[in-house]
């Protein structure tokens, strides 16, 4: 079995000890010798003397460092995730002082990563209240023969339902996303195929909406390597917000490009109102609607670009917005070149 490598911080610490324990040798030795010259003692008075110094010394020696590393080692037993800022003195600018400035921020990061968790948790139970209370009330309704058991009641059941479970999924996507363990089934995808499933599901909801829906494949064919049902969940999202916020006789446009370093980018642009200044940081954050105007009703659960923005990561792209008040929003989907 190999020996665990010494790290730098531990030589450092190592180095500092001996150097002490030898400066109080020689100090220790040089004060005795100096005693027996001028005081004219036998050796082994000396020694008897040096000895309880030299421990006196060293165990102060040895108490100021316990005492600093037992308030650190409290200090992380005791660490909660409640916590926030700084929970250990700083002391000196020495390798103990480092590891506290480390503890440190490892707080601050764990406080920062349980508000984030309290954050989600709070938005999810939000979110969720308002599919169940929406069930919940329906069913009383026709409990109470308030409303009449018909199709028009059962439907109106399925979409509550069906909005519901797509929290559900959603919420399930960016949290396996956030922690890494998205599961993504890799493969070979044309982008054209892609791109013309995307315009055969949504022409005849851009009908409905009276939107012209263009969707344009590159010249020449592209094959991506990634996971072709995740990559149309990205689409799906992209394309069904820009058709939900677009008003009639706008436009929506899909196109998908090769460029010249071998990158894939899609794009789809709306004529829609477009995103403020101040919302544009954050339209992928979870749970973010831009305006008041986008409830549950109309504009989703407030996970769909959440979830668009984490599988076009978890593909190591990025996806970006662009976006003008009044004149509309562009998202771009860039992947990486595929592998030769």
């Amino acid at each position: 079995m190999s020996a665990r490598p010494v790290r730098p911080y531990e030589r450092r610490i190592q180095a500092r000890l001996a150097r002490a324990m030898m400066m109080l040798t020689v100090g220790v030795v040089a004060a005795a010798a100096l005693a027996g010259e001028v005081w004219h003692l036998p050796p082994w008075v000396l020694l008897g003397a040096a000895v309880p110094v030299a421990g006196a010394v060293a165990s102060w020696l040895s108490r100021v460092m316990t005492d600093r590393l037992t308030r650190l080692r409290d200090a992380v037993e005791g660490l909660e995730l409640s916590g926030a800022g700084a929970v250990v003195p700083v002391e000196g600018v020495d390798e103990v002082a480092d590891l506290a400035r480390a503890v440190n921020r490892l707080a601050e990061r764990l406080a920062a990563a349980e508000r984030v968790r309290r954050d989600f948790f709070a938005d999810v139970a939000h979110e969720l209240r308002h599919p169940l209370t929406l069930i919940l009330g329906r069913i009383e309704a026709l409990q109470d023969g308030v409303v009449p058991l018909d199709l028009g009641a059962v439907a109106q059941l399925g979409d509550a339902a069906h909005a519901l479970g797509r929290l559900v999924d959603d919420v399930r996507d960016v949290s396996l996303a956030d922690v890494g363990q998205l599961h993504l089934a890799w493969g070979a995808v044309d982008l054209a195929a892609l791109l013309d499933g995307v315009d055969d599901l949504f022409q005849p909801l851009a009908r409905i909406h009276e939107v012209e829906l263009g969707c344009s494949a590159p010249p020449t064919r592209a094959q991506i390597r990634a996971d072709g049902g995740r990559l149309r969940q990205v689409l799906v999202n992209l394309v069904a917000n820009a058709l939900r916020f677009t008003p009639p006789g706008g436009r929506v446009d899909v196109r998908g490009a090769v460029e010249s370093d071998g990158t894939v980018t899609v794009t789809v642009a709306d004529t829609g109102p477009g995103i403020s200044p101040e919302d544009l940081p954050h339209v992928f954050r979870r749970f973010y609607r831009a305006d008041a105007s986008r409830t549950r009703q109309t504009g989703g659960t407030g996970l769909g670009l959440a979830v668009a923005d984490r599988l076009v990561r978890a593909h190591g792209g990025r996806l970006t917005v662009e976006s003008v008040l009044g004149h509309g929003s562009t998202f771009i989907v860039t992947l990486p070149a595929p592998r030769t």
